[in-house]
């Protein structure tokens, strides 16, 4: 089961949107919403905001990927209280602000998600989908 944030971002320079997502910050980010909207929260998730971790998925070359978890690993349960955080900044990740990207690939990407959870069953959506929580165009 994936748990999906998606958020856009333009480079750190402009003061106009947020700033890119750090394992420093996107725990705060992801509380925020959650705090906001408690009944779309993972179980468990909010009840561990104090053990929440933040950790950047490595390799990719586009988008800046963080898991989000419970340190404590969840207890009382038999999985962990996590979310997948993705940020697309408006450049390619690898080669920095100079090599500019359009953000709306992310746009594009959730709607082909929920497109495709309209298409197939719900089983099968529920089983190799993500449930998408979150989709921050700023």
């Amino acid at each position: 089961l994936l748990l999906f944030f998606f958020c856009a971002a333009r480079s750190t320079m402009s003061s106009e949107h947020p700033p890119l997502l750090n394992v420093d910050t996107v725990v705060g980010y992801v509380l925020e919403y959650f705090r906001k909207c408690p009944e779309d929260a993972p179980t468990g998730l909010l009840e561990a905001s104090d053990n929440l971790k933040a950790r950047e998925i490595e390799g990719g070359n586009l988008n800046y990927s963080f898991i989000v978890e419970d340190i404590d690993n969840g207890s009382n349960s038999s999985a962990p209280a996590s979310v997948f955080v993705k940020q697309a900044p408006n450049f390619v990740k690898v080669l920095g602000p100079s090599a500019e990207l359009a953000r709306e690939r992310m746009k594009l990407e959730v709607a082909t998600f929920q497109e495709w959870s309209q298409v197939l069953d719900k089983s099968t959506s529920s089983s190799f989908l993500p449930k998408i929580f979150h989709f921050d165009e700023d």
